[in-house]
Formats: structure tokens, C-alpha cells, sequence
């Protein structure tokens, strides 16, 4: 044999011997891996996709390693490492899902002012913000009593719990007017501002039936309806709830101004200039999945139960829940022409939301949407045994109430259920006992 083939010969060997040693390790530590590189099975298969991480990995690692007990969820096959004992926090899992995940490693925001709007599925967003706060220890701007930070014309220092000593506020999720440069003042300059609105008729309608609005105005929304100008002249005041353009008023927007439409639409302007995301009531669950991607959360920090669920107190109706009856076509008319400003607001933003779905990509959010929405149900399902009539006392709640969510017994010490349980004023006052505690030990 000649040299040159003699050496071309021996380079061939050891590169045969290479590749055989590589595809025995594989075979070894990965046999899907391995199965595909070996042409036996293609990366859509059912095994292939049996291995893929799954969505409820996420779920039951955490959930199960803040409980006493096993899950009843089954375990399925996972692609990422095992939780060790030391990491069964909201904050090691966070890290975790990060170095996992195919997006550019990011860090989660964790400096947020949350305009709270009225009647728009805002405690709910809450709840996933108290959450988010709480598993961190996290600062939070409470107020000093009752839900409201502030007034309706100012957000003094005042109005919330001071701050631990040498410690700043992260978290504003209570209901504050967006009244931006006194907020600033309060939060750190690197805050991320984000608010949530609803269709103006369905949330005008809301608003004033269940703060009771029939009994400034003196009529019925339906009387009012008809001749909204005079009853609001008539019985106008400073008040939290705007009988006009009330989301446009929670957002900031002077009283002097509303109505008119010019004001309206450079108001709407400075509000896109200020705030990083405004999410969209009757497309929840997109806009949670833009929240996440905003704020480099992970789908755990996004689920949530419904904060307050309506439901019947007519003993014949054994507490089902209540669907608001359908808006009639005239009704709905004379009140997108009465707030015709937060018509333009829901307007505007509702295109902006879709125009980042379209650039998130539509079949990336719908897988998201089904895992989340998966998610949430998973939790429910571990987490509680049902709901209760919730005590409240209000005119509004004459024929209809809100239920709460009860804990199951063996899961009242697993935080993560604990956390989700509790409606907003049980959660608020939670908060504040943390955080009390918390000036104590660093005064």
C-alpha cells in the first residue's frame, strides 16, 4: 500500500472509531437523540413529542415541592434537570425556566406600577401581581387604609406605607389615578407602567350597577342612558367612579377635559408614550402572554383564578354563577356615543395589542394561550375544592353576590394555593402585615 494511502486509510479508521464512540454515548444518555440521528425517527413523532418539555413540568415541579405531600399529578418524562432540594422557590424555578428556554436569557422585571382600572378584570391582574411580590419579598406601595392610594386630584408620599429603611418600593398594584409625576416620585425611575381596559359599554354598564351609580344619578342606567349629559350635570361631583369616560378618568385624564375629543386623543398619545403595556379585558389571555414577554416572566407567574365570580343568592338558584343578559342594541349605541373618549382609548389600544400579537406571532400565542390556560385549570384542580358565597355588603348585591375560592384542607399550607385563594381585600390585608413586619425588623 502506498504511504498516502496507507495515512488516508488510518485517518478513515479513527474517524469511524470517533463517530461509533460518539453514537454509543448518545445511545446511552439519550436514545431519542440518538434514534433521530439514525434516521429511525423523525423530530414530529409522538415519541419525539412525548420527551418535548411540557407544560405541565412547570406546574408540577414547583406546586409539588411546596406541598407536604405527593402530587396527583402524573409525572410525565422531562427534558429539564430535576428540582433539587434546596430550589423549590418561585425565584429558583424562574431561574431555571430562563436558562432553559430558547429566548435570550433576560432578567424578570420586578419594578411595576399597575394602574388598576375599574370593572375590567383588574383584581384578578392583581392577584397575579401580589403573587409575583409576595413569593419574591418584594416591596410594595399599600395603602395606608381602605384600596385607594391617593386622592382623585393628587398621590401623596402619605397615602401609602412608608417604605423599610433603606429599602425602595418594586410593586403599585392597588387603585391609584394615573396621575404620572407624582407616581414617579414614589417609584423607582426604571418602573414599567401597565394598565388594563374593557369595551366602554360593557364597563360603563358594569361600573354603574355594581357601585350603585342609580343612586346618584336617581335613575336607572337605562333612563340614564337616554339623556346622560343632564343627569351628569345635574348630579355631577368628584368622585372614584366618572359617570363619563370613567376609564380615561381612572387613567388620569382631567374631568375638565373629558369630552372633548381632541383633548381625548392627545391624552390617549401620552398615555401610549407612558405606559409599556396596556392589556385588553376580552383578550385576557393573549395580553397575559405580551405581559409575560414585557416583564421576562415565565407562564407560572401567570396563573391566576378568577378574583370575583358573580353568582345568584336566590335560594332557588343554588348559588350559580350570574352572565350579564345581553346589551340591547340601543343601550349599547347611546352609551358608546356617551363615552365616546373611552371608546377611542379601547380603540386605539385594542389595535396596538393586536399588532403585537401579529408581531409575537399568532400560532406562537395560541400555543401559549392553551398552555396557560391549561396551566390555570391544573392549579385549580390541585389547589381547590370549590367556591363559597363570598360576604359582602353593597346595594348593588341586593340579587347577586361574589363567591370565593376555598382551599382544600390537606393543601392550606402549601403556599403557592394559599396565595391564589384569597380575594383582594383578604390578599391586601396579608400585605400588610407582611410588610409591617418588615419595617419592624429593618427600623
Amino acid at each position: 500500500m502506498k504511504p498516502g494511502s496507507l495515512v488516508k486509510f488510518q485517518f478513515l479508521l479513527l474517524l469511524g472509531v470517533f463517530v461509533a464512540c460518539v453514537l454509543g454515548w448518545m445511545l446511552s444518555s439519550n436514545d431519542i437523540t440518538a434514534s433521530m440521528l439514525l434516521g429511525k425517527i423523525t423530530p414530529d413523532s409522538s415519541m419525539w413529542m412525548a420527551q418535548r418539555p411540557h407544560r405541565n413540568d412547570l406546574y408540577r415541579n414547583v406546586l409539588q415541592n411546596q406541598t407536604d405531600g405527593p402530587s396527583s399529578i402524573e409525572r410525565r418524562p422531562s427534558m429539564r434537570p430535576p428540582l433539587r432540594p434546596e430550589e423549590t422557590d418561585a425565584v429558583s424555578e424562574e431561574k431555571r425556566y430562563t436558562q432553559n428556554s430558547s429566548h435570550t436569557p433576560c432578567i424578570p422585571w420586578q419594578n411595576i406600577v399597575y394602574i388598576k382600572t375599574h370593572k375590567t378584570a383588574s383584581s384578578t391582574l392583581q392577584n397575579i401581581l401580589y403573587r409575583f411580590g409576595d413569593e419574591r419579598d418584594l416591596t410594595f406601595a399599600l395603602p395606608v387604609r381602605d384600596v385607594y392610594i391617593g386622592s382623585i386630584s393628587k398621590v401623596p408620599p402619605s397615602s401609602v406605607l412608608p417604605a423599610p429603611p433603606g429599602v425602595a418600593y418594586n410593586i403599585l398594584a392597588n387603585h391609584a389615578r394615573f396621575l404620572y409625576d407624582d407616581i414617579k416620585k414614589l417609584m423607582p425611575t426604571n418602573s414599567k407602567f401597565v394598565t388594563i381596559i374593557r369595551k366602554s359599554p360593557t364597563q360603563f354598564r358594569s361600573m354603574y350597577n355594581y357601585f350603585v351609580m342609580q343612586s346618584i344619578y336617581k335613575v336607572s342606567l337605562e333612563e340614564f342612558s337616554r339623556n346622560p349629559k343632564f343627569f351628569y350635570e345635574r348630579h355631577r361631583r368628584k368622585s372614584r367612579h366618572n359617570g363619563r369616560d370613567p376609564m380615561l378618568f381612572d387613567l388620569g385624564m382631567d374631568q375638565s377635559s373629558i369630552g372633548d375629543l381632541h383633548k381625548t386623543e392627545q391624552y390617549i398619545k401620552f398615555l401610549d408614550s407612558k405606559l409599556s403595556l396596556v392589556l385588553i379585558r376580552e383578550y385576557f389571555f393573549e395580553s397575559l402572554i405580551l405581559l409575560k414577554e414585557e416583564l421576562c416572566w415565565d407562564l407560572r407567574s401567570l396563573v391566576h383564578l378568577s378574583n370575583k365570580i358573580r353568582i345568584s343568592i336566590d335560594p332557588t338558584d343554588s348559588l350559580q354563577p350570574v352572565v350579564d343578559s345581553e346589551m340591547s342594541a340601543g343601550l349599547e349605541k347611546r352609551l358608546t356615543e356617551w363615552n365616546a373618549g373611552d371608546v377611542m382609548l379601547y380603540n386605539y389600544f385594542n389595535a396596538t395589542l393586536w399588532r403585537k400579537i401579529e408581531a409575537y406571532g399568532r400560532r406562537k400565542m395560541d400555543q401559549e394561550v392553551a398552555e396557560l390556560k391549561d396551566l390555570c385549570k391544573q392549579f385549580e384542580k390541585e389547589c381547590m375544592k370549590g367556591t363559597k358565597p363570598r360576604n359582602i355588603s353593597r346595594g348593588s348585591m341586593k340579587h347577586t353576590g361574589l363567591a370565593e375560592y376555598v382551599v382544600k384542607a390537606d393543601k392550606r399550607t402549601n403556599k403557592t394555593c394559599q396565595r391564589l385563594g384569597p380575594n383582594s381585600r383578604e390578599y391586601l390585608a396579608n400585605l400588610r402585615q407582611k410588610h409591617t413586619a418588615m419595617y419592624h425588623r429593618k427600623s
